[in-house]
């Protein structure tokens, strides 16, 4: 997931714009991210999601409900 630009507005919320034939795509990958960040407590990943490795994916990804005590 690449951003296209980021700005600030008058109210210092971060603007994230997507551009490019894929933009509806980029806008989607981004609200999942931040929605399972929020909904299961894990960070963000800094990197864009082609570079992470199987290891850092299935770490953001498992849902800690699911996991074994």
């Amino acid at each position: 997931m690449a951003f296209a630009s980021l700005g600030t507005s008058q109210s210092a919320d971060p603007i994230i714009e997507f551009t490019g034939p894929n933009a509806r795509e980029q806008l989607i990958g981004f609200l999942f991210v931040r929605s399972w960040a929020q909904h299961t407590g894990h960070p963000v990943p800094v990197k864009p999601a082609a570079e992470l490795t199987r290891q850092e994916l299935i770490d953001f990804w498992a849902d800690p409900a699911m996991q074994l005590c």
